[in-house]
């Protein structure tokens, strides 16, 4: 991939030629499996610093409700860039499944993050520190569980939440510690987990 090449870029060019298979350059980076997972690697990244960005919002519902549509935005980009049917209210199941029974423990945080944000002042800027990295997290984690799903063939209508949550606690705890050690610097990032079994 050229260097101001995104991986749509790549994806149409490989559309458009008669040859399929494009000349690859070695690299010692890890690669993706497929192309179609480059492109939702950087779907995932753009959306979940959108979502960090939101994390900013001073007033308490409103960060929240942006950053749920962040996160169904993203849900609908990676279902374009896999061919599968976008439904609002299964992608809505998924989201409160997953994230609700997921992240109890960081979302502590998280509540810290709205309550201090109450506190006039001072409050928004403990918010802040805090709510960005849960949000970012929470963003990117939501996003990689979608991405292992769809490389499997599947669909919003077989998504099965209880499979998902230990990887997806993995991506979050990941991706959060990313977000704090780059400080929401954004770049297509992998931070797939080392899962115990």
């Amino acid at each position: 991939m050229a260097k101001n090449e995104t991986a749509l870029d790549v994806f149409d060019k490989e559309i458009d030629s008669k040859n399929s298979k494009p000349i690859a350059k070695k690299s010692n980076k890890p690669t993706p499996k497929s192309l179609h997972e480059q492109l939702a690697l950087e779907t995932v990244n753009k959306w979940s610093t959108w979502s960090a960005a939101a994390g900013f919002i001073p007033m308490p519902a409103i960060d929240t409700a942006v950053i749920g549509g962040v996160q169904v935005k993203m849900i609908h980009a990676l279902c374009k860039v896999y061919g599968v049917p976008f439904k609002k209210e299964a992608v809505l199941a998924i989201i409160s499944a997953v994230v609700g029974g997921s992240v109890a423990t960081s979302l502590g945080g998280a509540a810290t993050s709205r309550i201090a944000k109450l506190i006039p002042g001072i409050g928004s800027i403990v918010g802040s520190f805090i709510q960005p990295g849960v949000a970012y997290g929470t963003t990117y984690a939501l996003g990689r569980v979608f991405i292992d799903h769809f490389e499997k063939e599947g669909s919003l209508l077989d998504f099965d939440t209880s499979k998902v949550k230990k990887s997806f606690n993995g991506y979050f705890d990941n991706a959060k510690n990313f977000f704090k050690r780059n400080k929401g610097k954004s770049k297509i990032v992998d931070v797939t987990p080392e899962l115990t079994k």
